[in-house]
């Protein structure tokens, strides 16, 4: 014989829906305190990006290489000087152009310095270099009379980048 199954009591159902189970009590009962914890961690998360926005802006600001641009007001065909680096316009030089913008743009990554300067007619001016492990870099810079410049950097006696102003 098959065993009978009876439909549950309605009464039985509702008491178990009331009664609260061993599960949801606890999450009740860590939830309470659960709160201001998080609450906490979300301010100290806060406070701690805000500041370390607030430094890196800072030392943004203040670590900003140099430029050698001239100010707003100050007519582009005048030297300029830039005390932080030491570096004066170069106006004993009896050729007037030092580098032009066609010798700028004859200077191509992986040529050396040597290149590079037969290339322009003149050394230049070191400006930096350091050696870190088995690579070697250098920075030189060429500027006319007029204030215009251009700058280039060497990895391992090799052209990794370039930059100008000014040059016609």
């Amino acid at each position: 014989m098959e065993p009978t199954l009876e439909p549950p009591d309605p009464n039985q159902i509702a008491d178990q829906i009331k009664k609260p189970t061993i599960k949801s009590s606890i999450f009740r009962t860590y939830s309470d305190r659960l709160y201001p914890f998080l609450l906490t961690g979300l301010v100290i998360s806060s406070f701690g990006l805000l500041l370390g926005t607030f430094i890196r802006l800072f030392t943004t600001v203040t670590t900003q290489p140099a430029t050698n641009q001239p100010p707003i007001n100050q007519p582009v065909n005048q030297p300029v000087t830039n005390p932080e680096v030491g570096i004066t316009p170069n106006s004993s030089n009896p050729n007037p152009d030092v580098i032009s913008l066609a010798k700028f743009e004859q200077i191509q990554n992986g040529m050396n310095i040597q290149q590079v300067q037969k290339l322009i007619g003149s050394e230049g001016k070191l400006l930096g270099s350091s050696n870190t492990g088995n690579t070697t870099g250098k920075v030189y810079w060429w500027q006319n009379p007029q204030g215009s410049n251009a700058m280039v950097e060497f990895r391992n006696n090799q052209v990794v980048s370039k930059s100008q102003a000014g040059l016609q």
